[in-house]
């Protein structure tokens, strides 16, 4: 467990199970399942620190497996964005909550975009994750020349062509 630790934290520790992750690129799911099966001892030597360093290495093994799965590429990683949020929110359970994401994540009624045939982020929050139903503001906003995720995973300029509702002075919510 310890080897893992001191992966993570910077030290060049070799040893032969750390090589044998490395040789086969699977270190953060490896580490992964050691956290599983050693819970009890990563919290003892991490103490409050356990939550952040899981939910890093949990958002690595899902950013490998969003990006290995190009067909499915956005389906992926919008479900595990909603997964972190559920996280989060059981985990810090009291409070208000700011998030930035990307125009698609942040639709409050479904608009037949990229996620047309899945939740977005704030259309999960905003209906059907209960302790945030009905509580979710989206703000829309845009900076002048600046580059954005294009669908099919490559970063690009495009000009944002289609009119924005605005859902608060709607009774889709």
């Amino acid at each position: 467990m310890k080897k893992y630790i001191f992966i993570i934290a910077g030290l060049l520790a070799v040893s032969a199970l750390m090589v044998t992750y490395m040789r086969t690129d699977n270190l953060a799911a490896g580490l992964q399942n050691d956290i599983s099966k050693f819970s009890l001892e990563y919290k003892r030597y991490l103490g409050v620190n356990y939550f952040d360093f899981s939910f890093v290495v949990d958002n690595i093994v899902n950013r490998n497996k969003c990006y290995k799965s190009s067909e499915h590429f956005s389906e992926l990683r919008e479900e595990c964005v909603r997964n972190n949020m559920v996280r989060l929110l059981k985990h810090f359970p009291s409070g208000k909550y700011y998030g930035q994401w990307g125009l698609e994540h942040t639709y409050l009624s479904y608009h037949g975009g990229q996620f047309s045939l899945h939740d977005c982020l704030a259309t999960f929050l905003n209906k059907k994750y209960e302790p945030t139903k009905c509580k979710v503001i989206s703000i829309a906003y845009f900076y002048s020349n600046c580059q954005q995720m294009t669908w099919g995973k490559n970063y690009g300029q495009e000009e944002y062509k289609e009119e924005i509702q605005d859902d608060l002075n709607s009774n889709n919510i």
